[in-house]
C-alpha cells in the first residue's frame, strides 16, 4: 500500500493522522508507523467483534430456550443490518467531519458526531451570512454608497489593484467613484 492507501484506511478506522505525524517530530509518519497503527486499530476491533460474538452467542443460547428458529433468524438477520447500517453512518459522517475540520476521532457515538457536525454548519452558515451585507461608505453629506453585488472584487485605479474594502477604507478614492457616478457603486436610500 502507498501512503494515500494506508492515510485513507486509516481514517476508515478512526485514527488521528496528524496525531501519528505530530507524534513524528514535525516529519510524516512513515508507511512503517501507519501500518502498526492499522494492525493495531483492526486487532482492536477484531477483539471486540469477537467479544461482540461471544455475547450474541450467549443472546442465542437464551433466545433459543425462549424462541423459535424463524424467530432468532429474523432477529439476526435485524441485528446485523442495523450493524452494517450504522457503520456506514459513522464512515460518512467520519468523512463529513474531516470535511469540516472538525477533530472527529475525539467524538464517540454516532449522535454526538452528528451534533458537532450540525454546529459547525450552523456556525458556517451564520458566517456566510454576515459576509452578504456589502460594506457602506458613508459621505460628508450623510449618504451612504456601497458596492453593487455584481462589482468585480478587484478595481484597477491609477495602475494599482485594490480590492473593494481598500477602496472603501480610503476616503479620496471611495468619493472619486461615487460622485464621478461609478457604475460599481449604489447609493443606499
Amino acid at each position: 500500500m502507498n501512503k494515500e492507501q494506508l492515510t485513507a484506511r486509516c481514517e476508515e478506522l478512526g485514527i488521528d493522522v496528524q496525531a501519528l505525524n505530530d507524534a513524528a517530530e514535525g516529519k510524516l509518519a512513515t508507511n512503517a508507523q501507519l501500518k502498526d497503527a492499522i494492525e493495531a486499530a483492526e486487532k482492536k476491533l477484531e477483539s471486540s467483534e469477537s467479544e461482540n460474538k461471544a455475547a450474541d452467542q450467549k443472546v442465542v443460547t437464551e433466545a433459543l430456550k425462549n424462541e423459535s428458529a424463524d424467530d432468532l433468524i429474523a432477529s439476526n438477520a435485524i441485528d446485523s443490518v442495523k450493524d452494517a447500517a450504522a457503520q456506514k453512518i459513522r464512515i460518512s459522517l467520519n468523512q463529513t467531519a474531516k470535511d469540516l475540520g472538525l477533530d472527529y476521532a475525539s467524538l464517540q457515538t454516532i449522535e454526538e458526531l452528528q451534533e458537532a457536525i450540525d454546529a459547525e454548519v450552523k456556525r458556517r452558515d451564520a458566517d456566510s451570512e454576515k459576509s452578504k451585507k456589502p460594506k457602506v461608505y458613508k459621505d460628508k453629506q450623510g449618504r451612504e454608497w456601497y458596492f453593487k453585488p455584481n462589482a468585480p472584487k478587484k478595481i484597477n485605479i491609477d495602475g494599482r489593484s485594490m480590492t473593494q474594502d481598500e477602496i472603501l477604507q480610503s476616503e479620496d478614492i471611495i468619493s472619486e467613484l461615487a460622485f464621478g457616478n461609478s457604475s460599481f457603486l449604489t447609493q443606499k436610500y
